[in-house]
């Protein structure tokens, strides 16, 4: 009787064990370090929607213009959001251990740009792959205590809270001018089976002054894929709110979608239809003179509402273009194939909406070969608007469409003249 007494003693002790909120917790950690260890080179692609807002006194109209103000109309229910401005991104995300390099959807090659040298304007987030879960599961820098146990979406989950201090922190926030390492909070949620992750919530905490912010918290909801056979935890969803000192709010939403390893360069084949016939003999390499005009028209409209800064168009040109010295003409017709780079609309004092194009290869004599151009101007008419304002940046073309009317898109048909730079076309 003694024995079973015993047995029974050490098998409550070890069930105890198995439920302590700490040795689970040792558990979750081994899990992550090992999952991060194993992770091959992967690739997901980013679909971001970020709208912005201006927020004032309910009832007044005064616009909230510091985190004082902000935080008392909140606690009195007075604060009131309008939205000014709203745009779209996809892009592809390669991640090799702590690197994650950024590169527009689909575009095939991958270099070792920053996400910031991609999208230069408004709120992007960064480091949502490796470097949180490094810093607060297989580092030291997080102190992490349990909190409870409850129901996810129907499932069993353990519930913790951490903190990471100044002194440990790697999380680098950015207002576009000003970059600073703050300490952060949060929690996140197990699991109570599988111990797989499924929710991290972020706090940025003691923001320094420079960055001019309030308030930046950010939410992750993770999901298990299968890479090499394995799964792994990788981020699904991305919400982040950041509140600035001045009165407005960021929003940004990212989706993670088509994760899979990433075992080298692809190659990307956009067309519109299929060509019927030999193709023409390849012509020798040339190279085109600076300052030859290139009038070319969106041969479909971009909505809005459904297109994003990243996606690709096709151009044809209007008119045929003589190479110098060459003996070459290229004719209308001829295909070019671009990307947009920004699609903002905003909407604080009247409705204004930038589209940036950058024309990226031509098509002709059986050769698809890479180009660069220079936005010249838009061509009166074609973006049936009556202002439109435009600006070239190296390759890329800026237009800004004044007191756009509601719903408004570019129409196919929509052309503007570009000028070749200088270099060889291939």
């Amino acid at each position: 009787m003694k024995s079973i007494a015993v047995c029974a003693m050490l098998a409550l002790a070890c069930q105890a064990q198995q439920d302590d909120p700490l040795q689970i917790l040792l558990r979750i950690r081994h899990q992550m370090a090992d999952s991060i260890n194993r992770m091959p080179r992967y690739l997901c692609t980013e679909s971001v929607e970020r709208k912005t807002y201006r927020m004032s006194v309910s009832g007044r109209g005064k616009q909230l213009t510091s985190c004082a103000d902000i935080s008392m109309a909140r606690e009195h229910a007075q604060a009131k959001t309008k939205l000014t401005s709203a745009d779209r991104l996809h892009v592809d995300v390669t991640v090799s251990g702590d690197t994650e390099v950024y590169s527009w959807v689909g575009a095939g090659e991958l270099g070792d740009r920053s996400l910031d040298e991609i999208v230069h304007d408004g709120t992007t987030a960064t480091g949502t792959f490796r470097g949180l879960l490094q810093s607060i599961f297989v580092s030291d820098a997080a102190s992490v205590q349990f909190k409870d146990r409850a129901e996810l979406a129907g499932r069993p989950v353990l519930n913790y809270a951490f903190n990471v201090p100044l002194e440990r922190s790697r999380y680098m926030i950015s207002n576009g001018k000003e970059r600073r390492v703050t300490a952060y909070s949060g929690a996140f949620s197990v699991d109570a089976q599988s111990l797989a992750l499924l929710k991290l919530e972020i706090h940025a905490d003691e923001l320094a002054s420079e960055l001019a912010m309030c308030s930046v918290e950010s939410q992750l909801d993770y999901a298990q894929v299968k890479l090499h056979n394995v799964d792994f935890p990788l981020p699904s969803e991305v919400n982040m709110r950041i509140v600035g000192a001045k009165g407005t709010e960021s929003d940004n939403r990212t989706v993670f979608t088509a994760c899979h390893e990433f075992v080298g360069e692809s190659t990307l084949i956009v067309g519109e239809e299929k060509t019927d016939g030999p193709r023409v003999p390849a012509q020798p390499d040339i190279e085109l003179p600076a300052g030859l005009t290139l009038t070319v028209a969106l041969t479909h409209k971009i909505d809005p509402a459904t297109a994003a800064a990243g996606d690709l168009v096709v151009g044809r040109l209007r008119r045929e273009v003589l190479v110098p010295g060459t003996g070459l003409t290229i004719p209308p017709g001829t295909k070019l194939v671009g990307r947009i780079t920004e699609l903002l609309e905003q909407y604080d004092f009247e409705n204004v909406m930038t589209l940036g194009l950058k024309w990226e290869s031509i098509e002709f004599s059986g050769i698809k070969r890479s180009l660069r151009l220079a936005l010249h101007s838009d061509i009166p008419g074609t973006a049936k608007m009556d202002e439109v304002q435009t600006k070239s940046v190296g390759g890329e073309g800026l237009f800004i469409l004044i007191d756009v009317p509601g719903k408004y898109q570019i129409p196919a048909g929509f052309a503007a003249e570009w000028v070749t730079l200088a270099g060889k076309i291939d």
